[in-house]
């Protein structure tokens, strides 16, 4: 309506065309609810109503105007009920019935579109978008495929489906069995495919942290040099869509926005910590709490396997440490006894010195209160960052 001037010969199109669409709407609205006619039905439900049985006409007819309120739900449900059916049985049992009523629905379409056409300095067509359709429910998915197929398939409509190909053919299979050709059904539907490109992640991921986030409260290794890197090194390795890195980024910003301590987050910890948990993997409550077996260390080894050269000053050489090296090196010494602490031994490796550097820091920081720690100031807040991630992630989802 916004886009189309209004004219006596659009209008009587589109009074041709409505009542073709509400015996067409009626029909596919049966397995959806009654109760959607009710709040949905709009200019279409005078001509719906003509299909109704004659019994229930003059109910049908009342709902239309504004003393709808006043009928009982029940009678209408009734109503609705038996009318559906009737309709949908005639239907049914009248196949060339059926097949004429599309025709006309798809006739009087193109021809609405034709006219409003005429009104346009541009085009006549009119472009539905769907978007997200892999992650509908696979009986749904493929209904919606079939009925834009056999209901919008005429001149001026055009579908523009935007979907993982990919996940929408497992969807097909599992309503029609793995070894159902699931390329070769999607041709009867799609007639060209774009194949848009991946969205770049380092690009993605400058332009969230440009959106506004406090990077002077956040500390990287000195090889990675900013935040953003060292978050596109995670997400490249982790393999994270551009909305998995949209919600990991949400939870970092959420956390440093509400950050109370005066020591810096650790994003060598951190980061892996938000990213196991957004993705449901149980090696989050491992690195939380500090407990690495071997066999989670050898599974954080492939994504955490990226690495950074650093100069260590106390052997004079420069190393190349990975991504695992430095949590590692955060978990084992953040739970250690600050009592107890020691320097490591000087021929140790470059990512435990980091780690003890970075939590000196943390001990000398004024603003650390005893009170964050139950009432023993004698572990690294690090030890908490399960914690935080936990429940920060409830806000943000």
């Amino acid at each position: 309506q916004p886009l189309v001037p209004s004219s006596e010969k659009i209008k009587k199109q589109f009074g041709t065309f409505k009542k073709t669409s509400g015996k067409i709407a009626l029909s596919l609205l049966t397995n959806v609810g009654k109760t959607f006619l009710t709040r949905h039905a709009g200019d279409f439900w005078d001509e719906a109503g003509d299909i109704f049985s004659k019994s229930n006409s003059s109910l049908i007819t009342a709902t239309s105007t504004e003393s709808a309120s006043n009928a009982t739900k029940d009678a209408l449900v009734k109503a609705i009920d038996e009318g559906v059916d009737d309709a949908t049985k005639n239907l049914i049992a009248n196949f060339e019935q059926s097949k004429s009523t599309i025709a006309s629905f798809k006739k009087n379409l193109s021809a609405l579109l034709k006219i409003t056409g005429e009104q346009q300095t541009s085009h006549g067509k009119l472009f539905v978008f769907v978007d997200e359709l892999d992650r509908c429910r696979p009986t749904y998915a493929i209904a919606m495929l079939e009925r834009i197929k056999h209901l919008f398939d005429t001149d001026g409509v055009m579908f523009i489906v935007a979907t993982d190909t990919q996940q929408l053919q497992h969807s097909i299979k599992a309503v029609y069995g793995q070894g159902f050709d699931a390329p070769r059904y999607l041709m009867r539907f799609f007639g060209r495919q774009y194949l848009l490109k991946a969205t770049n992640r380092g690009a993605f991921i400058k332009k969230l942290f440009a959106g506004g986030i406090n990077k002077q409260i956040i500390n990287v290794p000195e090889g990675a040099k900013t935040p953003e890197f060292y978050f596109e090194k995670v997400a490249d390795n982790f393999k994270l869509s551009a909305r998995d890195i949209e919600q990991c980024f949400e939870m970092l910003h959420d956390i440093a926005s509400t950050w109370r301590v005066d020591s810096k987050i650790e994003l060598a910890l951190l980061l892996p910590l938000i990213v196991l948990h957004q993705q449901g993997s149980e090696l989050f409550e491992s690195v939380a709490n500090g407990d690495l077996e071997l066999s989670d260390r050898q599974k954080l080894s492939g994504p955490l396997g990226f690495a950074f050269g650093e100069y260590n000053h106390n052997t004079g050489k420069s190393e190349s440490v990975r991504g695992f090296e430095y949590l590692e090196a955060l978990v084992a010494t953040a739970k250690v006894d600050f009592a107890n602490r020691k320097r490591p031994p000087f021929d140790n490796t470059y990512a435990r010195n980091w780690a003890y550097d970075r939590i000196s820091e943390e001990i000398q920081s004024n603003q650390i209160r005893v009170s964050l720690f139950d009432g023993n100031l004698r572990f690294s807040v690090m030890m908490r960052y399960g914690e935080i991630v936990r429940s920060i992630s409830s806000f943000t989802a």
